[in-house]
């Protein structure tokens, strides 16, 4: 493929991609519940996802600096929707889990992300749900190696 064609699906991709998260973006993450933002969204998830995990880890499996992920913690554990442990052997290290008010507000959340999906979702066939996915998890692999 030529430079020119593949400029042509650039700017296809970035109008697909622009009003895809213009309109489903606030339809998803702007509607969640116990007032949820999206970034503290996945924060939640990703703590339920792999456990306890440190602030570092947390970080850098989100690719954020260190700072920020303080600061959404901050607001988290202020909500009772994440708490801090310290590690029993090393009293420096501390450990993020999420409570049950947390579990909470993730599993509601979930289900009224799922419901808003489902809707757009559910008119594409199982495989073009499956080369959709296939295809996104496959860029953002080598958009992720690429920065490393």
């Amino acid at each position: 493929m030529n430079k020119d064609e593949l400029y042509q699906y650039y700017t296809r991709l970035d109008k697909a991609f622009y009003k895809t998260m213009k309109t489903i973006g606030p339809k998803v993450y702007e509607k969640l519940e116990h007032n949820l933002t999206g970034e503290q969204f996945f924060v939640l998830n990703t703590i339920d996802q792999l456990g306890k995990i440190t602030s570092s880890h947390l970080a850098e499996e989100l690719q954020v600096k260190p700072s920020a992920i303080t600061a959404m913690i901050d607001r988290l554990s202020k909500n009772d929707f994440v708490i801090r442990e310290r590690d029993e052997q090393d009293r420096r290290v501390v450990y993020l889990g999420i409570s049950d008010s947390g579990k909470l507000a993730l599993k509601t959340s979930k289900e009224k992300r799922n419901t808003i999906m489902e809707k757009y979702v559910s008119q594409m066939t199982d495989q073009e749900i499956e080369q959709l996915t296939t295809l996104l998890e496959k860029l953002t692999t080598i958009i992720v190696d690429s920065e490393k």
